[in-house]
């Protein structure tokens, strides 16, 4: 157990872990009986402790969005109203921002090579709800890295299979033939 945490056993044997402020919230001290509507107050307590706790430890490998924090709360059975307010606790205690995530997110996705279509599409699939401005400048430099790459190991039918190809990472027709233009396609 760490530090300030309290082992508290009920007299059914139940064991629940409680931090100091809720030990002392509720005056538990030894043989002190409690009401089945305060029982389960300190049981909601806990579990949302411990839920929070779960939900630090899944964001410290690296940043997530508040949908991926729910998602994992409700697959770790912890109800939507618990997950909800745990990542809210999280906001408030600016451990999740789903708006510097969303900034992060698109410039990684941009990195990665993938074109505006694509970018909206894993922004949705986030349930990422805020605006979010591409860095033309960056966006330009990887489809371009991208071009050349590609047809380095294209033989024939360069022009065909490069736009299948981009399109396919979600580039849009205008962005292709902008970045293509000056390339020799032969």
């Amino acid at each position: 157990m760490k530090n300030g945490d309290f082992r508290v056993i009920l007299s059914s044997g139940e064991e629940l872990i409680l931090n100091e402020d809720e030990v002392v919230k509720y005056r538990l001290v030894k043989g002190k009986e409690l009401s089945f509507e305060t029982l389960d107050e300190v049981k909601e307590k806990v579990y949302l402790y411990e839920a929070y706790q779960k939900a630090l430890r899944y964001i410290t490998t690296y940043y997530k969005c508040t949908s991926e924090v729910y998602d994992y709360l409700i697959k770790k059975n912890y109800s939507k109203d618990i997950a909800s307010d745990v990542c809210d606790m999280l906001k408030n205690n600016g451990l999740l921002n789903d708006d510097m995530y969303l900034e992060a997110y698109v410039s990684k996705l941009i990195g990665d090579g993938n074109g505006r279509l694509m970018i909206s599409y894993k922004v949705k699939e986030k349930k990422l709800l805020g605006e979010y401005v591409i860095d033309e400048e960056m966006y330009f430099n990887t489809l371009s890295k991208l071009i050349t790459s590609k047809l380095k190991v294209l033989k024939d039918k360069k022009k065909e299979r490069l736009y299948r190809y981009l399109s396919s990472k979600g580039y849009t027709t205008d962005d292709i033939s902008r970045a293509l233009k000056g390339v020799n396609l032969e």
